[in-house]
């Protein structure tokens, strides 16, 4: 998929393509400033999460982008997304250290054993969504006391 923008000021005739790819690669050299980002179609709205700290300085890059343009093979009359900046507590870098210490950290590794299923980020939430077969008080305990609110728990 390749995605192009268009810029605020009118006078300013270029348009600047650049692939997905080129998005992803920002939050993973930038994973203590961006969270991720994630697209919404019923609103056709491109979402850029970044932490609150950063939120400045990455508004001023994406300042003179109004909307993203994707051309898609399987979609090729799909109209431009309006980007929006959106701040978030946490960045790429703290969930994924606690993506990272799903399978580890007790006494949640433990309780979690037999019914852990799927673990990942979820950018649109600001958390790691940790799928398990079953849900638990004992689970969500532990889940608290291992991550504290950065994870979501679903079955």
């Amino acid at each position: 998929m390749t995605a192009s923008y268009s810029t605020a000021n009118a006078s300013d005739n270029a348009t600047v393509s650049y692939t997905a790819q080129g998005i992803q690669d920002s939050i993973v050299h930038n994973p203590d400033d961006y969270a991720g980002v994630y697209c919404t179609r019923d609103t056709n709205t491109l979402h850029v999460t970044v932490t609150r700290e950063a939120l400045s300085k990455i508004s001023a890059l994406y300042s003179r982008v109004r909307s993203v343009k994707f051309q898609d093979a399987a979609s090729p009359a799909q109209p431009a997304a309006a980007v929006k900046i959106e701040p978030v507590r946490y960045s790429r870098s703290d969930l994924a250290r606690a993506m990272a210490s799903v399978r580890s950290a007790e006494p949640w590794a433990t309780v979690t054993r037999d019914t852990l299923a799927t673990w990942g980020i979820d950018s649109a939430a600001d958390k790691v969504q940790i799928g398990l077969t079953k849900i638990t008080v004992e689970t969500r305990d532990a889940a608290a006391k291992a991550f504290g609110d950065k994870v979501e728990l679903v079955q």
